[in-house]
């Protein structure tokens, strides 16, 4: 099984949010299912635009996850920024059973000269 990628806001589905669409919006939603223990990593495109402050030292964008479904390993999702407009969420391992699926809230904090 793959790793599937799901928008809940501001639109619904697997094409990620325009930059127009994302700007409407603080926050976006997304569903990340690692279906199979092999599963490694995938990037999430949010198009928030932020153009200073991703390398994550200094918070921006804010990524919250909540588990909505896990296998019986303990396996959390792990964010890497890439740039303003994407991500990278690799699972925290890939025991046996580290199947799950997590809701990420990726914000966009405004900060100076952002």
């Amino acid at each position: 099984m793959a790793i599937t990628v799901n928008y809940v806001s501001p639109v619904i589905g697997t094409t990620p949010p325009t930059a127009s669409q994302a700007r409407l919006k603080s926050t976006i939603q997304v569903d990340v299912a690692f279906g199979a223990d092999t599963d490694t990593g995938t990037d999430v495109v949010h198009n928030l635009g932020i153009t200073k402050y991703t390398d994550g030292s200094t918070g921006n964008p804010i990524v919250l996850d909540t588990c909505l479904v896990m296998g019986g390993a303990d396996c959390r999702p792990v964010v890497t920024f890439i740039d303003g407009n994407k991500i990278h969420v690799v699972k925290s391992n890939n025991a046996t059973d580290s199947t799950g699926t997590f809701r990420l809230n990726i914000r966009a904090v405004q900060l100076p000269h952002n």
